[in-house]
Order: C-alpha cells, then structure tokens, then sequence
C-alpha cells in the first residue's frame, strides 16, 4: 500500500496537479494523500483557517528513520550554512468534524520553490500598490481633514514621480467632500494586484439589489457616474474551504461575512480573474463612526424597551382593575360606565410611560460632548456608563470651549441623514402612541359623558362596533353581522344586568367576547404585497414600527374588555 501511495503522490507530481500535498504519516498507511493545496494561497489559508502548527523535522545522518524535530534556533543557524540540510514540514491541526487531532506531512511539487517566489514576488507588488492607494485615501488638507482636494494632489504627486500607474485616469471632482472611498484591480495568475484599474469617488458607487427570477435577491454594488449608461457592478465572493475558487455570498452580513468584491467582466465566466474593489481608509471611518453612532442608538432603543417594560407592568395592574368595574358596574346597572371611567383615568397616566426620542440637533449636541470626550485627558478613557454628573458638567463645559473647526470634524464622521436615520422609526412610533392615548382619552371621556350617544355622528366615529380610533378591527363584530347574528354584537340591546339575571338569548353573552386585529398590521400586510422579495417587504413596509397580519402580536382577543393575550 505504501509503494502504490507513493507511486501515486510521484505520477501527480510530474503532471503538476498541486502546489502542496498533505500526506497521512501513519505507517500503515503512509504516503496517501489527505488534502491537495492547488496554491502558495491555499497552503497559506490552510495553516491559518485550522490554526496548524507547523514544524520541521530532519533525518539523522546514521541513517535512522525515526526524524528530529528541529528547534527554533538550530533551524535559524541551519539557514545560515552554505550546505542547508534535507528538511521536511508537518501540520498539526485539530479537525473539526471529529474533534481529533490530525498531523499530515507536507510534500511540494517539483516546481513548488519556483511559484512559491513567483507569488511572493507578486504579493509584494501587490502591498506597493495598496500602500500607495491608501497614502492617497488618507491624504488630508491643513486642518488635518480629509478632503478631495489633498487626494487629488496626493494621486497627481504619485502619478508624477511614476510610484502608480492607472488604466483610466479618473475624472477630477466637482466636490470637495467627494472622496476616493475605493480602487479598481486587475489582478494576475496568482489573485494578487497587477495594476490600478481605477479609483472611485463616493458619489460613483451606489448600493442596489437585485432581484432574481428564483425569486431571490442578491446585494451588489453600482459602479460608476449614475447619469451615464457605462455602468458596472461589483459582486460579493467567498473562498471555498483552502481553495482558490469564488463562491456567489448573496446577501453578506457587514462585519461578519469575510468576502471579496468582484467586478463583473460579462466576458469572462471565471470570477477569479474579475477585477478587485477594495475600499480605503473614508469607508472605513465612516463605518467606525456609523458603528459608535448605532451603540448610541442602541443605547437609546433599550431605554425605550425599559419604558415599554414599565408600561406592561402596569397594564398587569390596570387591566384586572378595569375588568372588575366592567362586571361590576354592568351586573349592578350602574347608570354611568365604570370600566370606560377607569380606563379614561388609565389612558391619562399612561401618558408618562410613551417614550421619548430625541431630535436630530439633540443628538448632535450629544455627539459634540462625545468629542469633548475624546479630548479630555482624564475623562478620554473612561468608560460612558461610569460618567457621573459632575463628568457630564465637566464635558458639557468644556464642549462648549471647542472651536467650530473641531467640532466640524468630529461630526464630518456622520451626515444629518445618518442621524435623521437613526431616529426616524422611534420617532413614528412614539407620533403613534401619541395620537393612539390621545384618542382613547377622547373616546373614553366621550362614553363617560354620554356626548357619543347623543350624537349620531359622534357615535359612528367614537363608539362604532366595527373599529375603534386606537386601531382595533373588530373581527367578530364584522363577521357576526355579515352572517346576520346581530345578536352576537353590541347592537343586541341586551345589557349585562339583564343577562346577569337570566333574561335575553344567550348568544348575547359573545357580545363580551371579541377578536381584534390591528389596523396597522392591515396595512403593512397589503404594502408588501407589490414587493417581490422578502427583503424588499421588510424594508418597504408602510408602518416600520407595527407588525403583520401574520404575526400574533397583531390580533387581541377580549372577555368583557380584558386583554387574554396580555400574558
């Protein structure tokens, strides 16, 4: 068995079928070949993917077969002879699957020295050119910004004294805040950079996705100037396992998903040799500012969830108190509705437990504190959550003495949109709960004071049947009257007190009993019904703070005006 591994691992040699070859060191079965690496890549992405321990080994000159493993310092003064000594590596990893620990040799191809400096030679080509790019990304004006401006001299100075070369010279800007955010390459044999293809402004590169006829959606990139037809798109590739080859990542998680951007060549099926985008040091300030920005919002989301928590704590309370005055004021005649007077006396206390949310220029005024911060010598490291009121006064304090020029810079991290943004949704809802609580207050003062049934218009908008202003729909009452059993509804004339006392139908009774669904899930559910894909529906729906028709969250189901679904 070993001579025919052996003869195997020689026949694939000659027809150079790998760069690297992992062989099985267990005598019985020595020599076969565990795992072929096609690249110095791969080898490489090997040893880091499954954290292997790499070591290298030597016979003894006495002719032993059992190998020495060569130390640190003996193998640096080995390298340093005019004769180095016949070495070979092994890889120690643990494999995942079986939770074993595996140790493979490793074994070259005849003209493994000869790619391994070739790929060397290109990777470091490739570290010039981005070193480069990034010195031009990062060029900023005299007050230490970056700019437009600096990137273009910067990009002029490297073209002058021939550190770069481009393909397509780009186009000079029109604005100064319009950076160079990212760069185009053509890549070689070995997947590294060849050249510069082409830098990118901001403006020139544009988020899209694309929906498929599997009805898939996939994210890509847009490329280039929006009112010109010469568009191209960037595509997000994963490696698979130790290889070389692209995988399609439809829809990568930032920060999460390791992948490639490809530009797309239509004339080329192989995505391996499509050009590379890589961005540059403006994205990547802008997504570390965006990601401390959304730790505010965060911030801000859980003290909303605090307030929300607050308030289904009362309704524990509030509701039992307000079905007992439903029964007891309906079972005892009582002339005035005593479960609408409590729940009006409810609805005005619970004002104080609908969240609030802070404006954009609120925000902002919070950010400027947060470059305070940064500045402050003893406060700089200290961490938000440990800030007493004596720091805050102390930042505010000294907010107030930055110059506009610093204070410039440090919200040049984030647009007006940005903070608009992270806000928006918090805001509807809390415009929502608002206008909900003042309606309920109407609706429950309108019972209590008899106006609603004195007027038939008041009626139809403040005590209908069917729907309630706070965005109940009632499902039982509409289906119940469409199937002619009116005495199954309010409208029966038949009161507690008489039921209480054996009199009416006792269909009557299910007038206490209703099924609700929110209005808003309504709406959310038939917005997303012209949207093909499922990310579209999310994003696209009408009210982005309510729920769906199909989550339970959206139906409430009543006994005598208490909340079963409360729990």
């Amino acid at each position: 068995m070993v001579e025919v591994n052996h003869r195997e691992i020689l026949r694939e040699k000659l027809a150079d079928k790998w760069f690297a070859a992992l062989l099985d060191t267990n005598p019985t079965n020595a020599f076969a070949i565990h795992e072929r690496l096609p690249s110095w890549k791969s080898l490489v992405r090997f040893i880091e993917d499954r954290d292997a321990l790499v070591e290298v080994w030597a016979y003894p000159e006495q002719g032993n077969l059992t190998a020495r493993r060569i130390p640190a310092q003996e193998l640096a003064a080995m390298k340093r002879e005019s004769r180095v000594q016949p070495t070979f590596l092994t890889l120690t990893w643990l494999d995942q699957a079986t939770q074993k620990v595996q140790t493979n040799r490793v074994e070259f191809a005849f003209n493994a020295a000869d790619q391994a400096l070739a790929a060397q030679q290109s990777y470091l080509r490739q570290r010039r050119l981005q070193i480069e790019v990034n010195r031009i990304f990062a060029a900023r004006d005299d007050w230490d910004r970056p700019s437009a401006v600096a990137q273009w001299n910067s990009l002029q100075d490297a073209l002058r004294t021939q550190m770069i070369e481009i393909h397509a010279i780009p186009q000079p800007f029109t604005d100064s805040q319009d950076l160079f955010v990212a760069a185009e390459y053509e890549v070689d044999e070995w997947g590294n950079f060849r050249r510069i293809v082409r830098l990118y402004h901001e403006s020139e590169i544009r988020r899209h996705v694309e929906h498929n006829d599997d009805g898939r959606s996939t994210q890509l990139l847009l490329l280039g100037d929006q009112r010109s037809s010469d568009r191209r798109e960037a595509r997000a590739f994963t490696l698979r396992g130790v290889s070389d080859e692209l995988l399609p990542k439809r829809n990568p998680v930032r920060g999460q998903d390791s992948i490639e951007l490809r530009v797309k060549d239509p004339g080329q099926k192989d995505p391996r040799k499509w050009n590379v985008l890589e961005f540059g040091e403006p994205e990547l300030i802008r997504e570390s500012a965006l990601a401390q920005f959304s730790l505010v919002n965060a911030d801000l989301d859980r003290h909303r969830k605090e307030i929300g928590l607050k308030k289904s704590t009362m309704d524990l309370i509030a509701e039992p108190l307000i079905l007992g005055l439903n029964l007891g004021g309906g079972v005892s005649g009582l002339g005035v509705p005593a479960g609408d007077v409590g729940r009006l006396f409810y609805n005005l206390i619970s004002t104080r437990w609908i969240a609030d949310v802070p404006t954009a220029r609120e925000l902002r005024d919070l950010f400027v504190v947060l470059a305070a911060k940064e500045q402050h010598p003893e406060l700089a490291k200290k961490p938000a959550e440990f800030l007493t009121k004596e720091d805050i006064r102390t930042l505010e304090l000294a907010a107030s003495r930055l110059s506009p020029q610093e204070i410039q810079d440090y919200l040049e991290r984030i647009s007006e949109g940005d903070v608009e943004a992270m806000v928006f949704i918090a805001r509807l809802q809390r415009i929502d709960a608002r206008v909900s609580n003042f309606l309920g207050i109407l609706t429950s003062a309108g019972k209590v004071s008899g106006v609603t049934e004195r007027s038939k218009v008041l009626r139809v908008v403040f005590n209908n049947v069917n729907f309630s202003l706070s965005g109940d729909l009632n499902l039982k009452t509409i289906i119940a009257l469409a199937l002619g059993h009116r005495v199954a509804t309010p409208l029966s004339g038949t009161s507690l007190e008489s039921l209480s006392q054996g009199q009416g139908p006792a269909a009557a009774w299910l007038q206490y009993f209703d099924v609700s669904i929110d209005i808003r899930a309504l709406i959310n559910t038939l917005g997303r019904i012209p949207n093909g894909s499922f990310a579209e529906k999310e994003v696209k729906k009408p009210l982005p703070y309510a729920t769906k028709a199909t989550d339970l969250a959206a139906y409430e189901v009543r006994i005598f005006g208490f909340p079963l679904l409360l729990f």
